[in-house]
């Protein structure tokens, strides 16, 4: 909670999650995603949004392997401006 008190950004830690792959952040041309693939249905659905609907049937990649839970990844700054947390009022 330091940011709170000083606005100084607090260094990230990581987010990659051994059970889990792909979960990590990747950089983008607009920004920084997080992706999370969870199951075996959100693999098959972010086979179909990457254009590559055959890999989700691929047996090499037959568990956890394409996930729609994505977003941004916002510092501290980025969250506060975040409109949902605006108009929640939250501080």
């Amino acid at each position: 909670m330091n940011y709170l008190a000083t606005g100084t950004r607090p260094r990230r830690s990581g987010n990659r999650l051994a059970s889990v792959y792909p979960s990590d952040n990747f950089r983008c041309s607009d920004g920084d995603l997080m992706l999370i693939v969870g199951n075996d249905e959100q693999s098959r659905r972010f086979c179909c949004v990457l254009g590559m609907p055959a890999l989700a049937e691929d047996p090499r990649f037959a568990r956890n392997q394409a996930g729609v839970p994505a977003s941004p990844i916002n510092d501290l700054s980025q969250v506060f401006m975040d409109p949902q947390v605006i108009a929640r009022e939250i501080e």
